[in-house]
Parts: C-alpha cells; structure tokens; sequence
C-alpha cells in the first residue's frame, strides 16, 4: 500500500489527522485486522450534534480503553465539501475514502424548510443522496441523521414504528423520509436514525440550538411566559445520549431506527418538568401557560417507540431522565 504524507486541518476546534491512502476496497478490512485507525467523515460539523460527534470520536478522553477507540475524524467545511454539488462530494470522498460517514448536515429549521422548499429539498435530498452515492462507490458505511418529523400529521397517540406507512405534513418531514427511501433504494450499507428534538444545557464554546431547557432559562431569565401546547406528545433528548450511542450506532445493521428518548406526557408536562427539575416550581406557576387550542382538532403525535432499537443492544433513559441527568452534568 502506498501512503502519501500526512496533512493537517483546523475545524470546528477540533486538529484531525489526515492520510490518503490508495489500494484495493479490501484495505479496510485488512486496516480493521491490523488495529489502524477508522476514518470518519461527518458533515454538518458545526451544528448543533454534528460538532459534538466531533468531539466525541476525535477526544480519546471519552474512551476507558483508548486502544479499542482510535478513529480519524474528518470534518469538512461547506468550502471542502458542498453536498449539494455531486462533483465536490465526489472529489472531497475519493480524497478521504472513509470506512464510515455521520450524514448530520441538514436544514433542519422547519420554518425555513416551509418557506424555501427548493433550499431544503437541495439540501435534505439531494446532499443526501450526493452523499449516498458516493458511500456506495466507494464502500463506506453511511449513517444518516433523519427526524421523527416524518411522523408529523399522523393519527393517534401510539408511539410510532418504524414499519409505518407515512405521509409527512410539513416540508422537511417530507424531504427527510424522500431521503430515506432515495437512500434504501441504491441498494447502500445505510443506517437511519430518526432523531427527536434535542437538548442540551448552555456551555461556552458549545453550539446550540433553541431547545426546552434553553427555552426554559431563556423565560426564567428574562421573567417571560412560555406557552406549551397539551395537544402535544413527544421524546425530547438529551443531545450526549445521541452522541454516546453513536459508536455502538457503527455496528448495527442497514434498516431504519427510531433514535432517541421515549415520552409519555405532553409538551406541556414535559416543559413543567424541567421547571421542576431546575427548582423554579413557583416560576413555574407564573411563567408556563397551558396552550389548550394549539393541535386541538388533530392531537400532534411525534413520539417513537425503540424497541427495534433495544434489539441492537442500544437504547435510551427516558425523556425525564435525560433531563435530570443534564441539569446534573451542568452543575
């Protein structure tokens, strides 16, 4: 095998190791045998999850047994790499060949998605499937960060399984399930995940994004009400559950999985239970209004049910515990 000499790149706070390497689609194989290091590219680096999968696999800190957990993460910038341009992926992938690809990049503001639908479609589709292709070329593993949008405007209060039949009401629940089925049908070693929304408590340095704790501190601090639907059921995650789970994530089977926190209360309920957990119960009485008119003629139903997931040996404390467990690891 022919090895060139070694680079290095700065991105998102994060130094990566980089080596091109030529030979035949075996050599990850052979590399795995040996003990050398996997590669990893994901996309979407400077978001919200992508950045702390970065920091996840780049940190050996994170492991017990640094010798077992040894991979070389690559995060390219929108610059390095555009998804929605086939040829730059193509270029910035042959240049890698990675064993493994973390697809989070995405635009996952619904809002946005409903006014710039070519934008979210270019980027939600067609990136992905940019992407897609390129893993099937060159025999990379994909996984792909869905949403349990694609739940969204479903009948009843069942947690959702993945074996469903869907029809998305809202643009990007839309484009992310037309990404899953473009991606299953090239016949690739892909691996879905259908993320709930996530959580995290504020940190210098680290992204965020409008999430319930921070929605929470946000009207604490500033003595504003929040009004929370009870119309409304789902799994809210923490964000390092997410992340941690990832590497067991590698392993697993091609097939769509449902990934993430599991809920049996209300949005209202939910948000009341960080009041709670915070120790603001008599904020709470003042700043959490119950909005009983919101999806009232049609309940809204996101919440998933993980029991396929369990089956791989992975799964998730509760929506509730990961709460708790959050405000725990802030203090």
């Amino acid at each position: 095998m022919k090895r060139f000499p070694s680079f290095f790149y700065f991105e998102v706070g994060i130094i990566s190791e980089c080596r091109r390497e030529e030979g035949n689609m075996n050599y990850f194989q052979e590399k795995k045998r040996k003990g050398q290091k996997k590669k990893i590219v994901i996309t979407g680096a400077s978001g919200f999850v992508g950045s702390r999968l970065c920091d996840f696999f780049s940190k050996s800190g994170f492991w017990k047994n640094k010798s077992e957990h040894d991979y070389i993460v690559f995060a390219p910038t929108h610059k390095q790499m555009d998804i929605t341009e086939e040829k730059s992926v193509q270029t910035y992938m042959k240049e890698i060949h990675p064993d493994v690809v973390i697809h989070s990049a995405a635009i996952s503001n619904t809002w946005v998605c409903e006014q710039h639908p070519e934008l979210s479609s270019n980027v939600n589709v067609i990136g992905t499937v940019n992407i897609g292709t390129m893993c099937g070329e060159l025999g990379s593993k994909l996984i792909f960060m869905s949403s349990d949008q694609v739940y969204n405007g479903e009948i009843g209060l069942h947690p959702h399984l993945e074996t469903e039949f869907l029809r998305p009401s809202n643009v990007y629940g839309k484009h992310k399930l037309e990404a899953e089925q473009r991606l299953f049908n090239m016949n690739i070693d892909v691996v879905c995940l259908r993320l709930t929304w996530m959580f995290d408590y504020p940190k210098v340095g680290s992204i965020l994004n409008q999430n319930i704790i921070v929605n929470v501190l946000n009207a604490l601090k500033q003595q504003t009400s929040i009004q929370s639907p009870i119309h409304e059921y789902r799994g809210v995650t923490y964000v390092w559950d997410v992340v941690k789970n990832m590497e067991n994530v590698l392993d697993i089977s091609a097939g769509i999985y449902n990934y993430g926190s599991e809920c049996s209360g209300n949005t209202y309920e939910t948000v009341g239970f960080v009041f709670d957990s915070l120790g603001k119960n008599m904020e709470k009485e003042k700043l959490l209004l119950a909005d009983t008119k919101r999806y009232v003629n049609q309940p809204r139903n996101l919440s998933m049910s993980i029991e396929k997931l369990k089956k791989t040996g992975i799964s998730f404390p509760s929506s509730y515990e990961g709460i708790l467990q959050c405000i725990k690891e802030s203090n």
